[in-house]
């Protein structure tokens, strides 16, 4: 999970670089925001709302534990 408010970069610059690094093979990278407006499929696999709701936390586990099998 990634906040897109971090100190020294954002949530998106984060993305970019683990996207372009060895972690795009094995990491699943779900971005929390609460404006949705800059989330990039192309870095990121899922979203997370804020506030989120614990169910909504629970779906993704279970969604990315799934996929992973």
């Amino acid at each position: 999970f990634i906040d897109n408010v971090m100190p020294k970069m954002n949530g998106i610059e984060l993305g970019k670089l683990l996207h372009e690094s060895q972690h795009k093979r094995t990491a699943k990278l779900i971005w929390m925001s609460a404006d949705s407006e800059y989330y990039d499929k192309q870095y990121f696999h899922g979203i997370l709302h804020k506030p989120f709701e614990l169910e909504k936390l629970k779906l993704l586990f279970d969604y990315f534990l799934k996929s992973s099998k």
